[in-house]
């Protein structure tokens, strides 16, 4: 497995190490919007080409809680970025009880990247509504 550093370029163990306690860098994103707190943080481990990598995690977690659910992975930090957007939107939006927002959330972002005419809310997925077409995530 390689490591990377935020940029993609390929990093050596140490050097993924000292950045991985370095939390300043490892925290890419957090955003708390009402009970749910969505923070995207940085890996670094590449996976072999045909499987998904780590790089990226976002994740969801009860306000005032440190234990955060993955809701979606991303390769690059500028997906990351873009995702993390998307899932705080969701969240936002989102008005269930907040011990299921991570599963609300993976939903909504799955079915955003789906295209027209699926649910492109945490909001649509609960309610069921069809959501107008959207760009998703790619």
């Amino acid at each position: 497995m390689t490591k990377r550093n935020r940029a993609g370029a390929e990093i050596d163990l140490l050097t993924w190490a000292r950045l991985r306690s370095d939390l300043d860098y490892m925290i890419v994103a957090e955003d708390t919007t009402g009970a749910v707190t969505v923070r995207t943080v940085w890996e670094g481990m590449d996976e072999p080409p045909g499987f998904p990598g780590v790089m990226f995690h976002t994740g969801v977690a009860v306000a005032g809680t440190n234990r955060f659910e993955t809701v979606v992975d991303s390769d690059n930090e500028a997906d990351a970025l873009a995702r993390h957007q998307r899932a705080v939107e969701f969240a936002h939006a989102d008005t269930g009880d907040p011990s299921g927002a991570g599963r609300r959330l993976r939903a909504a972002l799955a079915a955003a990247a789906t295209g027209p005419g699926e649910p492109h809310t945490a909001a649509d997925v609960v309610t069921g509504r069809q959501g107008p077409a959207t760009s998703g995530l790619q």
